[in-house]
């Protein structure tokens, strides 16, 4: 019997220090400052991450048709085309040797019934 109540106001006082710790939190969030709205909606700011990748995008096309250039320039100012065109020959040839066989069928499609 004893040991029954004892359990019983353990209970009630863990029941009550919790309902204290919930209405404190409560407190707590009621007294913190309203965040503030923000002034652009999702689609909007979606919009504005966008037009930053597309120009990041736009910069390093332009970093690379400004490489691209100076590579030019220094191909056409170069007066050794022939080695050029050796080279251009060489990387042909490389190609046309790298191309693979068609492979043949293990078996007829008759067979395969």
């Amino acid at each position: 019997m004893i040991f029954e109540q004892t359990l019983s106001l353990n209970d009630k006082i863990r029941r009550a220090l919790t309902q204290k710790h919930l209405t404190t939190q409560i407190q707590k969030i009621k007294l913190r400052k309203p965040k503030q709205d923000i002034h652009y909606s999702v689609q909007s700011q979606f919009r504005r991450l966008e037009n930053e990748k597309w120009i990041e995008i736009f910069y390093e096309n332009k970093k690379i048709h400004s490489n691209l250039s100076k590579i030019k320039s220094v191909l056409n100012t170069t007066s050794d085309i022939s080695d050029f065109q050796a080279i251009k020959k060489i990387n042909t040839q490389n190609k046309t040797i790298s191309t693979l066989p068609k492979l043949k069928p293990r078996c007829n499609s008759s067979q395969r019934a």
